[in-house]
């Protein structure tokens, strides 16, 4: 991030002057130099602003980015799995004791002010996105625009959609991909609802419930009420359930 955290406090200042009272703040958690201590007080200094909603996302060094670089070269270091699992706890108590509710694994929010486009996304709802690099979803269909802001512009003063990238979901991906966003929810997913949205057979049905028994019987999912959901061990892995759940393309 370019900014500094004293310019979030303004920022804060301004958004509040401005009469916006649904504030939302972003965190990137496990900062390599970081201690628990910094990283608790700045959790308090978050919930002091009284944000109606807080993501608290796991830094990543990203293939092409500098970080990744200095990761790759032996400069720089990322935290390891237990401390990074510690912070993210640690950001996830804190914020249970000032009232905000996890809704998802990355998101939390006072009740009634849930992300409703991250909502609409893991649930696998339509939504259009404008603008480059913005992603769209209808129907069986799912695009993305050209990242190229100049080309972009050309093309609507021209009378033409933007040049984009379309992928045609088939039954098998709708359905995986309906669970593994599914899951990272606090709702979880109803396989039955899983199979009449994606269309998969009954059969295809009979498959993934399987596989959701096994995740059960390793600690990883519950089955509550009607639905399936991560446990709190399966919240910390849920890049491993992710990846069961795609091995399914290869059996259903």
């Amino acid at each position: 991030r370019r900014h500094s955290a004293g310019d979030i406090s303004a920022s804060v200042d301004m958004i509040r002057a401005a009469g916006f009272d649904n504030l939302g703040i972003d965190l990137i958690a496990c900062v390599p130099g970081m201690g628990m201590r910094k990283w608790a007080a700045t959790i308090e200094g978050v919930v002091g602003f009284s944000p109606r909603h807080v993501s608290v996302y796991a830094l990543t060094a990203d293939e092409g980015s500098a970080l990744g670089a200095m990761v790759r070269t032996g400069v720089g270091r990322m935290l390891g799995d237990n401390a990074q699992l510690a912070r993210l706890k640690a950001a996830a108590d804190a914020l249970a004791s000032a009232g905000y509710r996890r809704y998802e694994i990355s998101n939390y929010s006072l009740r009634g002010f849930e992300c409703g486009h991250n909502l609409a996304c893991w649930r696998g709802a339509e939504y259009i996105g404008a603008g480059p690099s913005a992603s769209s979803h209808a129907g069986r269909l799912r695009w993305t625009n050209d990242a190229d802001l100049a080309a972009y512009l050309a093309n609507l003063e021209e009378g033409r959609p933007p040049r984009r990238e379309v992928e045609r979901l088939s039954n098998i991906t709708k359905a995986v991909e309906l669970a593994i966003f599914g899951l990272r929810t606090s709702d979880g997913i109803n396989t039955f609802a899983v199979r009449e949205r994606s269309g998969i057979s009954t059969r295809m049905e009979k498959k993934l419930i399987a596989l959701l028994g096994g995740l059960s019987e390793s600690g990883l999912l519950q089955f509550r009420g009607e639905n399936w959901v991560l446990t709190e061990r399966g919240r910390d892995v849920a890049d491993h359930v992710a990846v069961e759940l795609c091995g399914l393309q290869n059996d259903l």
